[in-house]
C-alpha cells in the first residue's frame, strides 16, 4: 500500500489516511472557524451565501476523504467527489455571478466607466 500514517495490512484492514489529508482538513476546520467568526463581514460580498456553500461542500469531501480511509471507501469516495464537482459548480457559478455574466454585459459595464 502507500505511506498513510494508519496501515494494518497484518490483519487485513487496509485502511489508510494520509498526512496531507488531514493537513488539508485542519487547514478547512480553521477556514470554518474563520467564516463562522466573520459572517457579518462574509455577507457584504455578493451571492456569498453560494462561495459558502461552495465551501462547505468541499470540507465536506476533505472530511469524507479522512472517513473513507476506515470504512466504506468506495461509496465514500464516490460521495467526496459529488461533493468536490458540485462544489466546483458552486464556485464556478458564483464568480460568474459576481464578475461574469454575458460578453454584453461586460461590454456595458466598460462603457459605463
Amino acid at each position: 500500500m502507500g505511506h498513510g500514517i494508519f496501515e494494518n495490512e497484518d490483519i487485513g484492514m487496509g485502511y489508510e489516511i494520509f498526512e496531507n489529508e488531514i493537513v488539508m482538513l485542519l487547514i478547512g476546520v480553521g477556514v470554518l472557524i474563520f467564516i463562522l467568526g466573520s459572517r457579518t463581514r462574509l455577507k457584504s460580498l455578493p451571492a456569498s451565501n453560494i462561495l459558502i456553500a461552495g465551501f462547505y461542500l468541499m470540507l465536506g469531501s476533505w472530511i469524507l476523504t479522512v472517513l473513507e480511509g476506515f470504512f466504506w471507501e468506495g461509496v465514500l469516495n464516490h460521495l467526496e467527489h459529488l461533493c468536490y464537482a458540485i462544489s466546483s459548480v458552486l464556485v464556478a457559478v458564483w464568480c460568474w455571478k459576481v464578475f461574469g455574466g454575458s460578453p454584453r454585459d461586460s461590454l456595458r459595464r466598460k462603457e459605463a466607466m
